[in-house]
Protein backbone atom coordinates (compact mmCIF):
# COMPACT_ATOMS: atom_id res chain seq x y z
CA UNK A 1 0.00 0.00 0.00
CA UNK A 2 1.53 3.48 -1.02
CA UNK A 3 1.83 6.24 1.55
CA UNK A 4 1.74 9.40 0.50
CA UNK A 5 4.45 11.34 2.69
CA UNK A 6 4.62 14.43 0.33
CA UNK A 7 3.25 17.88 1.83
CA UNK A 8 0.65 19.70 0.28
CA UNK A 9 1.79 21.45 -2.85
CA UNK A 10 0.38 23.52 -6.07
CA UNK A 11 -1.76 21.38 -8.57
CA UNK A 12 0.83 21.15 -11.21
CA UNK A 13 3.35 19.98 -8.65
CA UNK A 14 1.27 17.28 -6.87
CA UNK A 15 0.11 15.79 -10.00
CA UNK A 16 3.75 14.92 -10.97
CA UNK A 17 4.68 13.63 -7.80
CA UNK A 18 4.05 9.79 -7.56
CA UNK A 19 2.29 8.63 -4.59
CA UNK A 20 4.72 7.56 -1.71
CA UNK A 21 7.64 10.49 -2.82
CA UNK A 22 8.59 13.40 -1.02
CA UNK A 23 8.28 16.38 -3.08
CA UNK A 24 11.20 18.81 -3.54
CA UNK A 25 9.95 21.21 -5.62
CA UNK A 26 10.04 23.33 -2.32
CA UNK A 27 12.74 22.68 -0.25
CA UNK A 28 10.75 23.59 3.22
CA UNK A 29 7.62 21.42 2.24
CA UNK A 30 10.58 18.60 2.49
CA UNK A 31 10.50 19.38 6.19
CA UNK A 32 7.09 19.94 6.33
CA UNK A 33 6.58 16.50 5.47
CA UNK A 34 8.57 14.98 7.54
CA UNK A 35 6.97 16.49 10.48
CA UNK A 36 3.65 15.68 9.33
CA UNK A 37 4.82 12.07 9.07
CA UNK A 38 2.18 10.31 11.88
CA UNK A 39 4.86 7.04 12.69
CA UNK A 40 8.04 8.83 13.34
CA UNK A 41 10.47 6.11 14.42
CA UNK A 42 10.97 6.10 18.22
CA UNK A 43 14.79 5.57 16.92
CA UNK A 44 15.39 9.07 16.69
CA UNK A 45 13.60 10.24 20.12
CA UNK A 46 16.23 8.42 22.00
CA UNK A 47 15.00 8.85 25.62
CA UNK A 48 17.68 9.92 27.54
CA UNK A 49 20.82 13.04 26.66
CA UNK A 50 24.14 11.66 25.51
CA UNK A 51 25.64 13.35 28.51
CA UNK A 52 27.63 11.34 30.52
CA UNK A 53 26.19 12.11 34.45
CA UNK A 54 29.69 11.58 35.84
CA UNK A 55 31.15 13.91 33.37
CA UNK A 56 32.33 17.49 34.43
CA UNK A 57 30.16 20.03 32.44
CA UNK A 58 32.22 21.68 29.74
CA UNK A 59 33.08 25.48 30.42
CA UNK A 60 30.01 27.21 29.19
CA UNK A 61 29.23 30.54 26.99
CA UNK A 62 27.61 27.75 24.66
CA UNK A 63 26.49 29.07 22.57
CA UNK A 64 16.36 -5.87 -10.91
CA UNK A 65 14.32 -9.17 -11.50
CA UNK A 66 15.00 -10.30 -14.90
CA UNK A 67 17.43 -9.52 -17.05
CA UNK A 68 15.77 -6.92 -20.14
CA UNK A 69 16.90 -5.08 -23.24
CA UNK A 70 19.39 -2.12 -22.84
CA UNK A 71 18.24 1.33 -23.08
CA UNK A 72 20.57 3.89 -24.20
CA UNK A 73 19.09 7.15 -23.28
CA UNK A 74 20.20 10.96 -23.94
CA UNK A 75 21.74 12.45 -20.90
CA UNK A 76 20.93 16.47 -21.01
CA UNK A 77 23.47 18.01 -19.18
CA UNK A 78 25.99 15.44 -18.19
CA UNK A 79 29.09 13.54 -18.82
CA UNK A 80 30.37 10.25 -18.70
CA UNK A 81 33.05 8.68 -18.50
CA UNK A 82 33.81 4.74 -18.29
CA UNK A 83 36.89 3.07 -16.75
CA UNK A 84 37.62 -0.41 -17.37
CA UNK A 85 40.51 -1.55 -15.61
CA UNK A 86 43.42 -1.26 -17.85
CA UNK A 87 42.25 1.33 -19.93
CA UNK A 88 42.47 4.93 -19.89
CA UNK A 89 39.52 6.72 -18.74
CA UNK A 90 37.74 8.29 -21.70
CA UNK A 91 34.30 8.78 -23.07
CA UNK A 92 32.24 6.29 -23.40
CA UNK A 93 30.42 5.59 -26.81
CA UNK A 94 27.32 4.81 -25.49
CA UNK A 95 26.46 6.59 -22.21
CA UNK A 96 23.46 6.46 -20.44
CA UNK A 97 20.56 8.53 -18.88
CA UNK A 98 22.71 8.57 -15.69
CA UNK A 99 23.80 11.39 -14.35
CA UNK A 100 24.31 12.41 -10.63
CA UNK A 101 25.86 14.99 -8.26
CA UNK A 102 28.10 14.68 -5.61
CA UNK A 103 29.75 17.49 -3.27
CA UNK A 104 32.22 17.64 -1.05
CA UNK A 105 32.10 19.88 2.27
CA UNK A 106 32.75 22.80 0.48
CA UNK A 107 31.34 24.92 -1.23
CA UNK A 108 31.91 28.00 -3.56
CA UNK A 109 32.99 25.55 -6.58
CA UNK A 110 32.27 23.44 -3.80
CA UNK A 111 34.61 21.26 -4.70
CA UNK A 112 33.70 17.18 -4.81
CA UNK A 113 34.59 15.28 -1.25
CA UNK A 114 33.02 13.62 1.27
CA UNK A 115 30.78 15.68 2.44
CA UNK A 116 33.39 14.04 3.75
CA UNK A 117 30.31 11.75 6.12
CA UNK A 118 30.82 11.28 4.67
CA UNK A 119 29.94 10.46 5.79
CA UNK A 120 31.71 13.74 6.66
CA UNK A 121 35.64 17.53 9.95
CA UNK A 122 35.04 19.79 12.25
CA UNK A 123 36.32 24.14 12.03
CA UNK A 124 38.53 22.79 14.60
CA UNK A 125 42.16 23.77 14.04
CA UNK A 126 41.81 25.86 10.94
CA UNK A 127 38.61 27.58 11.75
CA UNK A 128 41.20 28.54 14.56
CA UNK A 129 43.25 30.93 11.79
CA UNK A 130 41.16 30.82 8.63
CA UNK A 131 37.97 33.27 8.05
CA UNK A 132 36.84 31.74 5.01
CA UNK A 133 34.27 30.00 4.46
CA UNK A 134 34.39 26.21 3.61
CA UNK A 135 32.82 23.78 1.55
CA UNK A 136 32.17 20.24 2.17
CA UNK A 137 31.83 15.87 2.71
CA UNK A 138 31.97 13.87 3.98
CA UNK A 139 30.48 12.50 4.09
CA UNK A 140 32.48 13.18 3.42
CA UNK A 141 32.73 15.48 4.42
CA UNK A 142 35.99 18.73 0.47
CA UNK A 143 37.80 22.18 1.59
CA UNK A 144 37.61 25.04 -0.56
CA UNK A 145 36.88 28.53 0.14
CA UNK A 146 34.41 30.78 -0.04
CA UNK A 147 34.23 34.56 1.32
CA UNK A 148 30.62 34.82 0.22
CA UNK A 149 27.45 32.89 0.76
CA UNK A 150 24.62 32.54 -1.36
CA UNK A 151 20.88 31.29 -1.23
CA UNK A 152 21.19 28.61 -4.06
CA UNK A 153 24.00 26.11 -4.64
CA UNK A 154 25.58 26.58 -7.65
CA UNK A 155 25.58 22.66 -9.08
CA UNK A 156 29.07 23.41 -9.48
CA UNK A 157 30.08 24.21 -6.24
CA UNK A 158 27.95 21.15 -4.76
CA UNK A 159 30.87 18.71 -3.32
CA UNK A 160 31.05 15.43 -2.70
CA UNK A 161 32.45 14.39 0.81
CA UNK A 162 30.72 13.39 3.22
CA UNK A 163 32.81 13.75 5.58
CA UNK A 164 30.43 14.13 7.87
CA UNK A 165 30.69 17.28 10.27
CA UNK A 166 31.23 20.63 10.09
CA UNK A 167 33.48 18.99 12.23
CA UNK A 168 33.70 16.17 9.41
CA UNK A 169 36.19 14.18 8.58
CA UNK A 170 36.03 16.32 5.61
CA UNK A 171 36.00 19.86 6.37
CA UNK A 172 37.27 23.04 6.26
CA UNK A 173 36.09 25.69 8.43
CA UNK A 174 35.10 28.29 5.78
CA UNK A 175 32.19 25.84 3.36
CA UNK A 176 30.32 28.37 1.63
CA UNK A 177 27.80 28.55 -1.35
CA UNK A 178 29.32 29.64 -4.70
CA UNK A 179 29.10 33.81 -4.83
CA UNK A 180 27.08 32.71 -8.39
CA UNK A 181 23.92 31.43 -7.83
CA UNK A 182 22.21 29.45 -10.63
CA UNK A 183 18.82 28.29 -10.71
CA UNK A 184 18.30 24.25 -10.35
CA UNK A 185 17.42 23.47 -13.59
CA UNK A 186 20.61 24.89 -15.01
CA UNK A 187 23.54 22.52 -16.28
CA UNK A 188 26.95 23.16 -14.03
CA UNK A 189 29.22 25.32 -15.91
CA UNK A 190 31.78 21.98 -16.45
CA UNK A 191 29.34 20.13 -18.43
CA UNK A 192 29.36 19.63 -22.10
CA UNK A 193 26.88 21.17 -24.10
CA UNK A 194 26.25 17.72 -25.91
CA UNK A 195 24.44 14.99 -24.50
CA UNK A 196 26.30 11.96 -23.01
CA UNK A 197 25.24 8.81 -23.48
CA UNK A 198 25.06 5.22 -21.79
CA UNK A 199 24.29 1.71 -22.21
CA UNK A 200 22.42 0.99 -19.37
CA UNK A 201 20.67 -2.70 -18.87
CA UNK A 202 17.43 -2.75 -16.91
CA UNK A 203 14.54 -5.07 -16.48
CA UNK A 204 11.11 -4.14 -17.90
CA UNK A 205 9.64 -2.58 -14.65
CA UNK A 206 13.13 -0.61 -13.96
CA UNK A 207 14.79 -3.05 -11.54
CA UNK A 208 18.08 -4.05 -11.55
CA UNK A 209 19.92 -6.50 -13.34
CA UNK A 210 23.86 -7.77 -12.48
CA UNK A 211 26.61 -6.59 -13.59
CA UNK A 212 29.03 -6.73 -16.52
CA UNK A 213 30.47 -9.74 -13.75
CA UNK A 214 27.40 -11.18 -12.87
CA UNK A 215 27.19 -8.78 -9.40
CA UNK A 216 25.53 -5.75 -8.13
CA UNK A 217 25.58 -2.21 -9.35
CA UNK A 218 26.69 -0.10 -7.08
CA UNK A 219 26.41 3.67 -6.84
CA UNK A 220 28.53 5.77 -4.54
CA UNK A 221 27.38 9.61 -4.57
CA UNK A 222 29.88 12.20 -3.57
CA UNK A 223 32.74 9.37 -4.80
CA UNK A 224 35.41 11.65 -5.94
CA UNK A 225 35.80 13.30 -3.02
CA UNK A 226 37.53 12.51 0.46
CA UNK A 227 35.25 9.71 1.98
CA UNK A 228 34.08 8.53 -1.39
CA UNK A 229 37.58 7.55 -3.09
CA UNK A 230 38.28 5.72 -0.16
CA UNK A 231 34.74 4.04 -0.17
CA UNK A 232 35.19 3.08 -3.81
CA UNK A 233 39.04 1.37 -3.02
CA UNK A 234 36.73 -0.66 -0.52
CA UNK A 235 34.41 -1.44 -3.08
CA UNK A 236 37.28 -2.35 -5.46
CA UNK A 237 39.45 -4.56 -3.23
CA UNK A 238 36.71 -5.84 -0.38
CA UNK A 239 33.21 -6.52 -2.17
CA UNK A 240 33.49 -9.54 -4.22
CA UNK A 241 29.12 -9.15 -4.69
CA UNK A 242 30.19 -5.79 -6.64
CA UNK A 243 31.02 -5.83 -10.15
CA UNK A 244 30.49 -2.53 -11.54
CA UNK A 245 30.97 1.02 -9.57
CA UNK A 246 29.44 4.18 -10.54
CA UNK A 247 30.26 7.62 -9.47
CA UNK A 248 28.26 10.35 -9.27
CA UNK A 249 29.82 14.00 -8.19
CA UNK A 250 30.39 17.34 -9.65
CA UNK A 251 33.51 16.26 -10.51
CA UNK A 252 34.73 13.57 -13.01
CA UNK A 253 36.17 10.49 -11.09
CA UNK A 254 39.93 10.11 -11.43
CA UNK A 255 41.76 7.48 -9.27
CA UNK A 256 43.60 9.27 -5.92
CA UNK A 257 44.36 6.04 -4.20
CA UNK A 258 46.90 3.50 -4.56
CA UNK A 259 45.23 0.16 -5.34
CA UNK A 260 44.44 -1.69 -8.67
CA UNK A 261 41.26 -1.39 -10.04
CA UNK A 262 39.62 -4.59 -11.09
CA UNK A 263 36.51 -3.26 -11.41
CA UNK A 264 34.77 -0.98 -14.03
CA UNK A 265 34.33 2.57 -12.96
CA UNK A 266 31.54 4.79 -14.43
CA UNK A 267 31.71 8.29 -13.94
CA UNK A 268 28.04 10.21 -13.81
CA UNK A 269 28.93 14.43 -13.47
CA UNK A 270 26.05 16.27 -12.24
CA UNK A 271 24.19 17.07 -9.04
CA UNK A 272 22.17 15.33 -6.40
CA UNK A 273 20.24 18.37 -5.85
CA UNK A 274 18.83 18.03 -9.73
CA UNK A 275 16.23 15.33 -8.62
CA UNK A 276 15.33 14.39 -12.64
CA UNK A 277 19.26 13.71 -13.37
CA UNK A 278 19.32 11.53 -10.18
CA UNK A 279 16.08 9.54 -11.25
CA UNK A 280 17.75 8.47 -14.82
CA UNK A 281 21.10 7.79 -12.76
CA UNK A 282 19.65 5.01 -10.82
CA UNK A 283 18.33 3.37 -13.15
CA UNK A 284 19.51 -0.74 -13.31
CA UNK A 285 21.51 -0.55 -9.76
CA UNK A 286 21.16 -2.45 -6.71
CA UNK A 287 22.28 -0.40 -4.16
CA UNK A 288 23.31 3.23 -3.58
CA UNK A 289 26.13 4.49 -1.13
CA UNK A 290 25.12 8.36 -0.82
CA UNK A 291 28.12 10.50 1.02
CA UNK A 292 27.62 13.43 -1.37
CA UNK A 293 26.84 16.75 1.05
CA UNK A 294 27.49 20.08 2.03
CA UNK A 295 29.24 21.49 5.28
CA UNK A 296 29.36 25.18 5.60
CA UNK A 297 30.25 27.51 8.85
CA UNK A 298 31.96 30.19 8.88
CA UNK A 299 30.26 33.75 10.87
CA UNK A 300 27.48 33.58 8.26
CA UNK A 301 27.08 29.75 6.90
CA UNK A 302 25.39 28.52 3.97
CA UNK A 303 21.70 27.29 5.01
CA UNK A 304 20.20 27.19 1.71
CA UNK A 305 22.71 25.63 0.30
CA UNK A 306 23.13 23.05 3.13
CA UNK A 307 19.42 22.32 2.83
CA UNK A 308 19.38 21.68 -0.58
CA UNK A 309 22.51 19.53 -0.81
CA UNK A 310 21.64 17.56 2.35
CA UNK A 311 18.25 17.68 2.29
CA UNK A 312 17.01 18.25 -0.71
CA UNK A 313 19.50 16.20 -2.34
CA UNK A 314 18.93 13.08 0.19
CA UNK A 315 15.18 13.78 -0.81
CA UNK A 316 16.02 13.09 -4.86
CA UNK A 317 17.98 10.43 -4.27
CA UNK A 318 15.49 8.64 -1.67
CA UNK A 319 13.02 8.94 -4.13
CA UNK A 320 15.00 7.74 -6.94
CA UNK A 321 15.54 4.54 -5.22
CA UNK A 322 11.82 4.05 -4.80
CA UNK A 323 10.95 5.16 -8.47
CA UNK A 324 13.88 2.72 -9.89
CA UNK A 325 13.09 -0.05 -7.22
CA UNK A 326 17.11 0.02 -5.68
CA UNK A 327 17.41 -2.47 -2.93
CA UNK A 328 19.76 -1.43 -0.46
CA UNK A 329 20.64 2.38 0.47
CA UNK A 330 23.63 3.70 3.15
CA UNK A 331 23.30 6.89 4.15
CA UNK A 332 25.96 8.84 5.45
CA UNK A 333 25.25 10.95 8.43
CA UNK A 334 27.08 12.70 11.27
CA UNK A 335 27.76 12.30 15.03
CA UNK A 336 27.37 16.19 15.01
CA UNK A 337 23.43 15.33 15.07
CA UNK A 338 24.17 14.30 18.87
CA UNK A 339 26.18 16.94 19.64
CA UNK A 340 24.70 19.71 22.08
CA UNK A 341 26.44 21.42 24.61
CA UNK A 342 27.15 18.54 27.00
CA UNK A 343 29.95 16.24 26.48
CA UNK A 344 29.14 12.81 25.43
CA UNK A 345 30.79 10.06 26.44
CA UNK A 346 30.65 6.81 25.19
CA UNK A 347 27.40 7.57 23.16
CA UNK A 348 25.90 4.95 21.65
CA UNK A 349 22.24 4.85 19.67
CA UNK A 350 20.24 3.83 22.50
CA UNK A 351 21.55 6.57 25.24
CA UNK A 352 22.12 9.60 22.82
CA UNK A 353 19.57 11.70 22.20
CA UNK A 354 18.79 13.35 18.41
CA UNK A 355 18.68 15.71 18.71
CA UNK A 356 20.25 16.92 21.25
CA UNK A 357 17.51 18.22 24.46
CA UNK A 358 19.72 21.64 24.58
CA UNK A 359 20.38 21.98 20.71
CA UNK A 360 22.93 21.33 18.44
CA UNK A 361 25.84 22.67 19.29
CA UNK A 362 26.79 23.69 15.34
CA UNK A 363 24.29 25.78 13.14
CA UNK A 364 22.67 24.15 10.21
CA UNK A 365 24.54 21.21 9.12
CA UNK A 366 23.48 18.90 12.16
CA UNK A 367 19.80 19.88 11.41
CA UNK A 368 20.41 19.32 7.70
CA UNK A 369 22.25 15.80 8.47
CA UNK A 370 19.65 14.98 11.02
CA UNK A 371 16.60 15.97 8.53
CA UNK A 372 18.07 13.65 5.89
CA UNK A 373 18.02 10.76 8.26
CA UNK A 374 14.45 11.06 9.02
CA UNK A 375 14.10 10.81 5.04
CA UNK A 376 16.00 8.14 4.56
CA UNK A 377 13.93 6.41 7.57
CA UNK A 378 10.65 6.53 6.36
CA UNK A 379 11.64 3.02 3.74
CA UNK A 380 9.97 1.21 5.91
CA UNK A 381 6.88 3.41 5.07
CA UNK A 382 7.25 3.82 1.79
CA UNK A 383 7.17 0.67 -0.60
CA UNK A 384 9.10 0.62 -3.75
CA UNK A 385 7.33 1.07 -7.29
CA UNK A 386 7.23 -2.79 -7.44
CA UNK A 387 5.45 -3.10 -4.17
CA UNK A 388 9.31 -4.29 -2.21
CA UNK A 389 11.15 -2.70 0.51
CA UNK A 390 13.91 -0.19 0.04
CA UNK A 391 16.40 -1.12 2.57
CA UNK A 392 18.31 1.44 4.68
CA UNK A 393 20.84 1.76 6.80
CA UNK A 394 22.34 5.44 8.53
CA UNK A 395 25.80 5.76 9.39
CA UNK A 396 27.04 8.62 11.78
CA UNK A 397 30.45 9.31 10.78
CA UNK A 398 33.03 10.60 13.32
CA UNK A 399 36.02 13.62 12.06
CA UNK A 400 37.87 11.84 9.84
CA UNK A 401 41.73 11.92 9.44
CA UNK A 402 43.57 9.89 6.43
CA UNK A 403 45.17 10.43 2.93
CA UNK A 404 43.28 12.90 0.67
CA UNK A 405 42.45 15.18 4.01
CA UNK A 406 42.10 18.63 2.86
CA UNK A 407 40.23 19.82 6.10
CA UNK A 408 40.68 18.42 9.06
CA UNK A 409 44.46 17.74 10.40
CA UNK A 410 45.46 19.69 7.35
CA UNK A 411 44.20 22.94 8.76
CA UNK A 412 46.00 21.98 11.85
CA UNK A 413 49.41 21.86 9.65
CA UNK A 414 48.30 24.95 7.83
CA UNK A 415 47.67 26.90 11.28
CA UNK A 416 50.60 25.77 12.55
CA UNK A 417 52.68 27.08 8.97
CA UNK A 418 51.22 30.66 9.39
CA UNK A 419 52.23 31.18 12.65
CA UNK A 420 55.84 30.19 12.79
CA UNK A 421 55.58 26.50 13.07
CA UNK A 422 53.69 26.74 16.18
CA UNK A 423 50.06 25.20 16.60
CA UNK A 424 48.52 27.41 19.56
CA UNK A 425 46.87 25.39 22.00
CA UNK A 426 43.08 26.57 23.48
CA UNK A 427 41.82 25.07 26.87
CA UNK A 428 43.36 23.14 29.89
CA UNK A 429 43.80 19.76 27.71
CA UNK A 430 41.03 17.35 29.68
CA UNK A 431 38.60 17.25 26.87
CA UNK A 432 38.85 13.90 25.31
CA UNK A 433 37.87 13.68 21.36
CA UNK A 434 37.03 10.37 19.04
CA UNK A 435 38.22 11.04 15.18
CA UNK A 436 38.19 7.85 12.89
CA UNK A 437 40.62 6.99 10.16
CA UNK A 438 39.30 7.30 6.77
CA UNK A 439 40.08 3.79 5.48
CA UNK A 440 37.98 2.21 8.05
CA UNK A 441 35.25 4.61 7.95
CA UNK A 442 34.95 3.71 4.24
CA UNK A 443 35.08 -0.04 5.24
CA UNK A 444 32.03 0.45 7.40
CA UNK A 445 30.47 1.64 4.55
CA UNK A 446 30.85 -1.02 2.36
CA UNK A 447 30.13 -3.40 5.58
CA UNK A 448 26.93 -2.41 6.00
CA UNK A 449 25.81 -2.48 2.25
CA UNK A 450 26.96 -5.95 2.21
CA UNK A 451 24.95 -6.44 5.81
CA UNK A 452 22.21 -5.33 4.02
CA UNK A 453 22.33 -7.90 1.00
CA UNK A 454 23.11 -11.02 3.35
CA UNK A 455 20.14 -9.59 5.62
CA UNK A 456 17.20 -8.56 3.66
CA UNK A 457 15.37 -7.86 7.48
CA UNK A 458 17.64 -5.31 8.70
CA UNK A 459 16.08 -1.87 7.34
CA UNK A 460 15.80 2.02 9.06
CA UNK A 461 18.78 1.13 11.55
CA UNK A 462 21.12 3.59 12.76
CA UNK A 463 25.14 2.83 13.68
CA UNK A 464 27.84 4.90 15.10
CA UNK A 465 30.89 3.29 13.53
CA UNK A 466 34.17 4.85 15.10
CA UNK A 467 37.46 3.04 14.73
CA UNK A 468 40.21 2.00 17.21
CA UNK A 469 41.54 5.30 16.74
CA UNK A 470 43.04 6.21 20.62
CA UNK A 471 40.50 8.98 22.14
CA UNK A 472 42.70 11.58 23.08
CA UNK A 473 42.29 15.56 23.38
CA UNK A 474 42.30 17.10 19.87
CA UNK A 475 45.74 18.65 20.51
CA UNK A 476 47.66 15.73 21.12
CA UNK A 477 46.57 14.02 18.41
CA UNK A 478 47.90 16.83 16.00
CA UNK A 479 51.50 16.13 17.51
CA UNK A 480 52.89 13.23 15.52
CA UNK A 481 51.37 15.36 12.59
CA UNK A 482 53.14 18.42 13.37
CA UNK A 483 56.29 16.94 14.29
CA UNK A 484 56.29 15.04 10.90
CA UNK A 485 56.24 18.62 9.16
CA UNK A 486 59.01 20.74 11.58
CA UNK A 487 56.14 22.05 13.30
CA UNK A 488 55.25 21.58 17.27
CA UNK A 489 52.54 22.40 19.93
CA UNK A 490 52.76 25.65 22.26
CA UNK A 491 54.11 25.22 25.84
CA UNK A 492 51.51 27.40 27.09
CA UNK A 493 47.61 27.08 26.76
CA UNK A 494 45.62 30.04 25.62
CA UNK A 495 42.04 30.56 28.76
CA UNK A 496 39.30 28.82 27.27
CA UNK A 497 36.56 31.00 28.78
CA UNK A 498 38.59 34.14 27.75
CA UNK A 499 39.16 33.06 23.70
CA UNK A 500 35.76 31.80 23.59
CA UNK A 501 34.28 34.91 25.21
CA UNK A 502 36.15 37.47 23.23
CA UNK A 503 35.21 35.37 20.25
CA UNK A 504 31.58 35.43 21.22
CA UNK A 505 32.00 39.49 21.44
CA UNK A 506 33.62 39.74 18.33
CA UNK A 507 30.83 37.43 16.39
CA UNK A 508 27.60 39.47 17.85
CA UNK A 509 29.59 42.79 16.67
CA UNK A 510 29.83 40.76 13.37
CA UNK A 511 25.93 40.04 12.72
CA UNK A 512 25.14 44.08 14.19
CA UNK A 513 27.08 45.39 10.99
CA UNK A 514 25.97 42.28 8.86
CA UNK A 515 23.42 44.71 7.13
CA UNK A 516 26.01 46.86 6.47
CA UNK A 517 29.08 44.43 5.85
CA UNK A 518 29.52 40.86 6.31
CA UNK A 519 32.70 40.55 8.02
CA UNK A 520 34.08 36.87 8.10
CA UNK A 521 36.16 36.38 11.42
CA UNK A 522 39.14 33.68 11.41
CA UNK A 523 37.72 31.81 13.70
CA UNK A 524 33.93 30.79 15.61
CA UNK A 525 32.93 30.31 19.25
CA UNK A 526 31.31 27.02 18.41
CA UNK A 527 34.46 25.43 17.04
CA UNK A 528 36.54 26.48 20.13
CA UNK A 529 33.66 24.55 22.18
CA UNK A 530 33.78 21.44 19.77
CA UNK A 531 37.53 20.95 20.62
CA UNK A 532 37.11 21.46 24.49
CA UNK A 533 34.27 19.34 24.64
CA UNK A 534 34.47 15.26 25.15
CA UNK A 535 33.08 13.74 22.50
CA UNK A 536 33.57 10.50 21.78
CA UNK A 537 31.41 7.29 20.99
CA UNK A 538 30.67 3.15 20.98
CA UNK A 539 30.40 0.92 17.78
CA UNK A 540 28.80 -2.43 19.37
CA UNK A 541 25.58 -2.27 17.66
CA UNK A 542 27.68 -1.64 14.15
CA UNK A 543 30.22 -4.72 14.74
CA UNK A 544 27.30 -7.04 15.94
CA UNK A 545 24.57 -6.35 13.28
CA UNK A 546 26.67 -4.79 10.34
CA UNK A 547 30.08 -7.20 11.16
CA UNK A 548 31.94 -4.13 10.98
CA UNK A 549 35.95 -4.48 12.73
CA UNK A 550 37.90 -2.16 11.75
CA UNK A 551 40.20 -3.55 9.16
CA UNK A 552 43.81 -1.36 10.03
CA UNK A 553 45.05 -1.04 13.44
CA UNK A 554 46.05 2.26 15.12
CA UNK A 555 49.56 2.10 14.02
CA UNK A 556 48.77 1.50 10.30
CA UNK A 557 46.16 4.26 9.93
CA UNK A 558 48.90 6.57 11.80
CA UNK A 559 51.54 5.84 9.20
CA UNK A 560 49.85 5.78 6.38
CA UNK A 561 48.67 9.08 6.94
CA UNK A 562 52.00 10.69 8.39
CA UNK A 563 52.91 9.91 4.72
CA UNK A 564 50.25 11.95 3.72
CA UNK A 565 50.51 14.59 5.67
CA UNK A 566 54.54 14.98 5.25
CA UNK A 567 53.80 16.30 1.95
CA UNK A 568 50.54 17.65 1.44
CA UNK A 569 50.48 21.01 0.00
CA UNK A 570 49.45 23.25 2.74
CA UNK A 571 48.42 26.33 -0.05
CA UNK A 572 46.01 24.43 -1.73
CA UNK A 573 42.58 24.12 -0.02
CA UNK A 574 41.13 22.45 -2.79
CA UNK A 575 41.97 18.91 -2.01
Amino acid sequence: MDTDVSPQTNPTTQADTPAGILDTSNGKNVVNALNDCENEREDLKPQSNSVDEHDDKTEDTRDSASRGETIAANLPDSDLHTTIPGDKPGHNSEPPEIDAWSHNEQPEQMSSGEEEVSSDNPPSFQSIQDSNDMKHDDDGEHSQNASDTSSTIDNTALQTGISHNPIDPNIDNTHTGSSQTKSKSEAPSNMPEKAAQLSVTISENGSAVEGDNGGDIVVVTGGSGFLGQHVVKMLQQRAPHVSEIRVLDVKEFVQKLEYTAAKPVKSLVGSVADSKFVSRALKGVHSVIHVAGLISWGTFPDFAGMEEANVVGTVNVFNACIKNNVQRLVYCSTVDVAVGFQPVNGGDEENTRVPPADGFMFPGYPETKYQGERVVLNSERVPRQDGGTLQTVILRANVLYGELDHAYVTNGLRAANQSKGVLRQIGDGMAMFQQAYVGNTAWAFVRADAAMRENPALNAEVFYVPDNTPVQNSFNFMRPYLEARGFRLSEDRLSYTLVHSAVRVAEIVAKGLSPIYKLNLPVQSYSIMYINTSIHFRAEKARKMLGYEPIFTPSEARQASLEYYKTVDLDNNEG
